[in-house]
């Protein structure tokens, strides 16, 4: 996430040398640079207060539950994967659908640093739900081997998107 991040500046830097490259009126660029500027302080606020995922806190608990979930727990632990998976794929549209942007920068790897983001967040992803897995009621077990093919599809989908 945090290369992803740096995916971000970049772009605002670059919008910069836009600006510079396509602009001759001396007030104009003024005015687009002090929006890049303040574009390029919200977005640096907004990734530095942003929280570190607690990813090892919830496969901790569910490595530390003895034997499987309740049928009613598994119902419930699903509605919550299924919103994860809702904002996760409506996420990966959302960066898919800006690849042209990224690669249209006058910076070179920048695809490449999402693609490894999207890889690593799809490892981490599988990991989660092999835990979902192993833990689920027996009766569920097949709602949850079909969360993970979900979840691992989406990331391969926009993986491919962007080789």
């Amino acid at each position: 996430m945090i290369q992803l991040s740096r995916a971000l500046i970049l772009f605002a830097v670059a919008s910069v040398g836009l600006a510079l490259s396509v602009k001759s009126d001396g007030s104009t660029l003024a005015n687009d640079l002090a929006n890049i500027i303040a574009d390029v302080e919200t977005l640096d606020t907004e990734i530095a207060a942003f929280p570190p995922p607690n990813n090892s806190q919830a496969l901790d608990a569910l490595q530390g539950i003895p034997g499987s979930l309740s049928p009613a727990a598994t119902t419930a632990i699903l509605a919550q994967v299924d919103a994860l998976l809702a904002v996760t794929n409506k996420t990966l549209v959302a960066i898919v659908a800006k690849k042209p942007s990224f690669a249209a920068l006058p910076i070179g790897g920048v695809t490449g640093l999402i693609r490894t983001d999207l890889s690593a967040l799809s490892a981490a992803s599988s990991n989660f739900c092999d835990a979902v897995v192993s833990k689920c009621s027996a009766d569920r077990a097949t709602d949850c081997a079909d969360r993970k093919t979900r979840f691992i599809t989406a990331f391969q989908a926009a993986i491919v998107d962007f080789n």
